[in-house]
């Protein structure tokens, strides 16, 4: 949405303020097209609230991506730190996507058991928090 409304800004800066803003592909109802279309980006929170919410996506939760190589030992972290879902992807590198509400205390647990894995002889270890792209 920032960035749909940033690009429809520039339209209203370079001097072509009547033009209209096209919305493709998607339903007028729903909270990204109303909130365009409005101008409110509090109407696209209020819809994404409904759906991000009970799954933990930001802002209402962190994301975690912890990718290893296949042999390494499996990702897990106590309950009241998050889920962790586990799948592979491909080229001997499997995901593990932790979904959380205690970001720092989510990331001490993954530092801690990274740096056990790396003293252990894992490489390859990658991290992203809060990823653009969610699986």
């Amino acid at each position: 949405l920032r960035v749909a409304m940033t690009l429809a800004s520039w339209t209203r800066q370079h001097g072509v303020a009547d033009a209209p803003t096209l919305v493709t592909g998607l339903d007028r109802e729903q909270g990204f097209a109303r909130a365009l279309v409005s101008w409110e980006p509090d109407l696209f929170w209020e819809a994404e609230e409904q759906l991000r919410g009970p799954l933990g996506f930001p802002p209402f939760g962190t994301i975690i991506n912890v990718d290893v190589p296949d042999d390494a030992p499996r990702l897990e972290l106590p309950q009241q730190l998050g889920r962790v879902v586990t799948r592979e992807l491909g080229r001997g590198i499997r995901r593990h996507q932790v979904r959380t509400t205690d970001r720092v205390g989510a990331a001490r647990a993954i530092q801690e058991i990274l740096a056990r894995w790396s003293a252990d002889g894992v490489s390859d270890l990658r991290v992203d928090v809060e990823p653009v792209d969610v699986d």
